[in-house]
């Protein structure tokens, strides 16, 4: 028989122990109900995602995906109205996996996963059924008003990607302005130091026009963030959205007018068109695919690596 034993200061914690003082170490507390329903969601929707990306949206079967994520048909019905509401919260899930934080563009691009087989047929066989899904759902009301919401999203993610690179870009420019600045004072102070010049130049001055005279360098210009872009940053998002979910319907089609690199020139050129328009395209991202940029098909990888260490963890159950 076990019985509760307390610690002689009193303010320890109980241990169970039976008469032969054997001790057990305490056990964890059960988990909530809210708790364990949310593990089944997110159970349900991994496996989803994966099924979606395997069979489609019209193909997958939500039998099988019970199944994989350890349940019964049933308990895909206790928390999702059907397929396509099912299917909507693997979009949220993509969403928040891959663009709920925005990136700086001007950034290097992160590593190339283009090598992970089994990665990019997930990304490309989700992209897939997201053709599919939204097919189904512009013929219906209720599902067209759903994606818009999540597409209206996708759009606020862009847009914060103009925020942060337009500051990122200013500072540089102002970094670059301060250079320049110290640059000018140090060659005046010499030309003071050295008296006056030749036509009677006042020491450390010069008029605009002279030697000396300091010019305004393509910094201190239009990609200073000093002139006025026209565009909001909301129109700019939306730009860049169109630019690269179109990117990714063609080389979801089989197009290769589009790789990486020219469409990390495309938004470069559509952020400050006149800081881009004379660059030459990267070579880095040449032949990769367009299926998305490069941040958001890392994010897509990372995330579905996480996950699958911790199904390894636990023994293979989702």
């Amino acid at each position: 028989m076990w019985i509760p034993r307390v610690s002689e200061s009193g303010r320890g914690r109980n241990r169970w122990t039976c008469p032969y003082d054997q001790e057990v170490t305490d056990l964890p507390d059960p988990i909530s109900r809210r708790d364990r329903q949310r593990q089944t969601r997110e159970a349900i929707v991994f496996a989803a995602r994966a099924a979606f990306a395997e069979d489609g949206y019209h193909g997958a079967r939500l039998d099988q995906i019970a199944r994989a994520a350890g349940f019964s048909k049933g308990a895909v019905y206790s928390n999702f109205a059907g397929k396509a509401e099912l299917f909507l919260a693997v979009l949220d899930k993509n969403i928040e996996d891959s663009m709920t934080r925005g990136w700086n563009a001007y950034d290097q691009a992160p590593v190339d996963i283009s090598g992970n087989d089994e990665i990019a047929a997930a990304i490309k066989g989700f992209a897939l059924a997201t053709l599919e899904f939204i097919a189904v759902a512009a013929r219906d009301e209720h599902l067209s008003e759903q994606v818009a919401q999540r597409l209206d999203q996708v759009v606020g993610v862009y847009a914060a990607v103009v925020e942060s690179s337009r500051r990122a870009s200013a500072d540089q420019a102002a970094d670059a302005s301060d250079a320049g600045t110290g640059e000018a004072e140090a060659t005046e102070a010499r030309t003071g130091e050295a008296g006056p010049g030749a036509g009677g130049a006042r020491p450390g001055k010069a008029r605009p026009g002279e030697a000396g005279a300091r010019t305004r360098g393509p910094a201190e210009g239009a990609g200073s963030g000093k002139t006025e872009d026209p565009f909001t940053s909301e129109q700019l998002g939306a730009l860049l959205a169109a630019l690269d979910q179109g990117a990714a319907v063609l080389s979801l089609a089989g197009s290769t007018a589009l790789d990486q690199s020219l469409l990390q020139a495309g938004i470069l050129r559509l952020l400050e068109p006149g800081r881009a328009a004379g660059a030459e395209p990267a070579s880095d991202g040449e032949g990769e695919t367009a299926l998305h940029h490069r941040v958001i098909r890392e994010r897509v990888a990372q995330a579905l690596a996480v996950r699958a260490a911790g199904e390894e963890e636990r023994g293979g159950r989702p």
